[in-house]
């Protein structure tokens, strides 16, 4: 069999589960990442809506107004998990992107291309 510069059908057939266990390392990344900051965020808030809460279960007028401070305290802190999330998300396909690109050569790259290291 002649020696070729094209890749074997054995580097084409690891390239997937490659491409899966590096998807699944960044996934649990910004999973990670994303639970770390809104646990963080919760931490913060946590002493304003256990206030607002045991405030909210009395009898008198303040009370109404109570829950609906707590609502929207509520409210607030779920649009910004939810921001948090979808930022980390983000980043994790973006991270993905960046690091396919390295694995896979594009049509106008040689396949046996190294990334360049750079000695600091």
């Amino acid at each position: 069999m002649p020696a070729t510069d094209e890749p074997s059908r054995s580097d084409d057939a690891l390239a997937v589960p490659a491409l899966f266990l590096g998807g699944s390392a960044l996934f649990v990344g910004a999973s990670l990442r994303a639970m770390g900051r809104c646990v963080g965020l919760l931490a913060q808030r946590s002493a304003t809506l256990a206030q607002l809460a045991r405030e909210s279960m009395t009898d008198d007028e303040a009370a109404a107004t109570a829950r609906r401070v707590l609502r929207d305290e509520l409210l607030g802190l779920m649009r910004e998990a939810g921001e948090i999330a979808s930022q980390e998300s983000r980043a994790g396909v973006d991270d993905f992107d960046t690091m396919t690109r390295e694995w896979m050569p594009g049509p106008d790259e040689p396949a046996d291309r190294r990334q360049q290291r750079v000695k600091s």
